[in-house]
């Protein structure tokens, strides 16, 4: 059904570069802008299946004009859910996640619509395009090939089931490695062990550590990268130490928020797929798009630059040693 047009996302932002208007975006517009944006999309992909001869214009130019709605629901959602994400957002895209998976697969494994495709593939030579436009029919159908719609009908409904139970387990190990993050924040009590931080980044803390009920103390929140900016800033060695073990640790624990077994879970599933499309492995499966196309390339190349990556660890580690000495 139509999206309601009190919700912000049922009209593109009349913004500069069209920037969303975050202030308007709740919660509770998230959802229905994604079913509404689904539907919007299938339909459009059926106007394209129906449209007649396949050409340029009525198939890949109707492809990019394709998911407005979806679009801009979508990027603004997981710009907001990875950089200031909470409950609603964890539970929304618990339910977003699997669907979002089938209905990308809906489209990219249709039948009808990769008939289209491939035909301008195949006589892309005749069709008088431009570079630019033959990029972009080559990555069409490049991408639908690499989704599975070369697959047999059987075979594209196993990849489905992966590809859904693969979104579901992606999501719960970005939910416990954020549960952890937060976990792992470090709780100080003097603010003499925060020497060498600015006043800025002083004040950050105490608001942090406000936020969580601990009035009067100082939070150095974790971050999603093992090296924590204010590693660099802070003299206290203990504390150093303490959050770079922490940052290590995340997610690695053995405790609700372990991710070992997600892990194992999302290992055996990708093997799964790789022999649906007839390779060995996942690496084998990923780079087939990529610029290295396989792994023996991304390990030649590694090969290539580990000498000169070994000496430059060593030089810091000296220098870090050197460091570590005056302290």
């Amino acid at each position: 059904m139509p999206l309601d047009t009190s919700n912000p996302f049922a009209t593109r932002s009349d913004l500069e570069y069209e920037l969303p208007r975050f202030a308007l975006i709740k919660d509770e517009h998230y959802l229905p802008a994604f079913y509404a944006g689904c539907e919007e999309q299938l339909a459009e992909v059926e106007a394209i299946i129906a449209s007649g001869e396949p050409t340029f214009e009525n198939t890949l130019v109707a492809m990019e004009k394709s998911g407005q709605l979806l679009t801009r629901m979508l990027m603004v959602f997981y710009n907001k859910s990875s950089s200031d994400t909470s409950d609603a957002l964890i539970a929304i895209e618990e339910e977003l996640a699997p669907k979002l998976s089938a209905h990308s697969d809906s489209i990219r494994l249709n039948p009808a619509l990769f008939a289209r495709i491939k035909s301008l593939y195949e006589k892309r030579e005749s069709l008088g395009l431009n570079e630019e436009d033959a990029n972009l029919l080559e990555k069409y159908y490049t991408d639908f090939i690499h989704a599975g719609a070369n697959l047999t009908e059987a075979q594209r409904e196993t990849l489905k089931g992966l590809n859904e139970e693969l979104s579901k387990l992606q999501t719960q190990f970005d939910k416990s490695v954020l549960a952890d993050t937060n976990d792992l924040a470090v709780t100080v009590d003097d603010v003499k062990d925060l020497d060498g931080l600015s006043e800025n980044e002083i004040a950050a803390c105490a608001a942090a550590a406000k936020d969580r009920g601990l009035e009067g103390k100082y939070l150095i929140t974790a971050v999603n990268f093992s090296g924590h900016p204010l590693l660099a800033s802070l003299k206290n060695r203990e504390l150093r130490k303490k959050l770079m073990e922490n940052s290590l640790m995340k997610a690695n624990r053995d405790n609700e928020h372990d991710t070992k077994k997600i892990l194992v879970e999302m290992s055996l599933l990708r093997a799964k797929r790789a022999k649906l499309f007839g390779v060995n492995n996942h690496a084998e499966y990923s780079l087939l798009t990529s610029t290295a196309k396989s792994p023996v390339n991304v390990h030649k190349m590694l090969r290539q630059i580990a000498p000169a990556a070994i000496r430059n660890a060593k030089a810091e580690a000296a220098d870090l040693q050197k460091a570590i000495g005056t302290e």
